[in-house]
């Protein structure tokens, strides 16, 4: 007969021995885990070792005579390596940088010349010259002419509020005294803005009207002559 005991006894024996091949698998399950935390462990110095050093660059070929700022170079390999790029590629790119400079730096040349050309044309009043009506002042000389006419409108003698009268006076001598080849000259090299020019011209022009208005008055003073007229003729040598 079997008794109790007997039967939880083989129970007891039968669950052990089901629960033995559990506890061999997750063991097992842990040493592999363990190996292979320990390779990669030991593989991280190895991938680190791999690391490629950092690129490093020849000089370039440049043209003669070509020189390059040291601290744009240095950035410029920096931005190289940044890339990956092997030297022929990055020569590649120099001979590109060098095409721009040299394309920017003859655009800035012939505009160099073009503007001293029209410097040139500006005080050029000769029989082949270009007419005051069909020249076209270059920037920096217009750009000047107005920055004299602002000069002289604020001017405390010839500008304020009594700037377009003082002109008409000034015009007056002008009209009188500058012939037509020096009004050209005047009008193309911006020289008639000139302040103190137009201060010459205004004093000139008050002289005139002194004189008009005092020969009806004085004919016979000074051999025909006033004063005034007097100071003009030193002024113009007329």
């Amino acid at each position: 007969m079997t008794t109790v005991l007997d039967t939880t006894s083989s129970d007891t024996t039968t669950a052990e021995s089901a629960a033995m091949p559990a506890v061999a698998g997750d063991a097992a399950s842990q040493t592999a885990q363990a190996e292979s935390q320990a390779a990669n462990n030991q593989s991280e110095p190895a991938q680190a070792a791999e690391q490629p050093a950092p690129l490093a660059y020849q000089d370039f070929q440049l043209p003669e005579g070509y020189a390059v700022d040291d601290q744009l170079l240095g950035e410029f390999k920096t931005t190289l390596a940044g890339l990956n790029l092997n030297q022929q590629q990055a020569q590649l790119l120099a001979d590109l940088g060098v095409k721009q400079a040299q394309s920017i730096l003859a655009k800035a040349q012939q505009q160099q010349q073009a503007d001293h050309a029209n410097w040139l044309e500006a005080f050029n009043i000769g029989e082949n010259s270009v007419k005051a009506a069909d020249f076209k002042q270059p920037d920096f000389i217009r750009a000047q002419a107005e920055n004299w006419l602002n000069q002289v409108k604020a001017d405390a003698e010839l500008g304020g509020e009594h700037f377009a009268e003082n002109m008409a006076v000034a015009a007056k001598a002008v009209k009188a005294l500058v012939s037509p080849q020096l009004k050209e000259l005047f009008n193309k090299s911006g020289l008639g803005n000139h302040p103190e020019l137009i201060r010459a011209f205004f004093k000139a022009g008050t002289l005139l009207a002194d004189d008009k208005a005092v020969s009806a008055e004085n004919k016979p003073a000074a051999r025909g002559r006033t004063r005034h007229q007097q100071q003009a003729n030193v002024l113009y040598g007329q």
